[in-house]
């Protein structure tokens, strides 16, 4: 699954993490080759919300956040995807 725009890729847990028995509902976030958060509902209930959160090594503080349906956690995640890009320092090649 795709996002374009900054090109984000969700993959499910089982396929990303090498040990552990992952949720079908439990899926890794990546813009390229790095992991930059997860998407995952909370329970196995069909009205469990959804929590998704960027790596706290990327941001330096807290961004996570709950949303009732899959599309509002991708929603939501890119949003503050987003936000923290735009004020990410640009780097130079040295």
């Amino acid at each position: 699954m795709v996002w374009s725009e900054p090109p984000l890729i969700l993959r499910r847990a089982d396929v990303s993490r090498k040990s552990g028995p992952w949720s079908e509902a439990d899926l890794d976030a990546f813009d390229g080759d790095r992991e930059v958060g997860c998407i995952y509902r909370l329970d196995d209930r069909p009205d469990s919300p959804w929590f998704w959160g960027i790596s706290f090594q990327l941001t330096n503080h807290k961004s996570y956040g709950h949303a009732p349906t899959f599309d509002g956690a991708k929603a939501e995640f890119k949003a503050e995807y987003l936000t923290w890009e735009a004020q990410e320092p640009t780097q130079s090649p040295p």
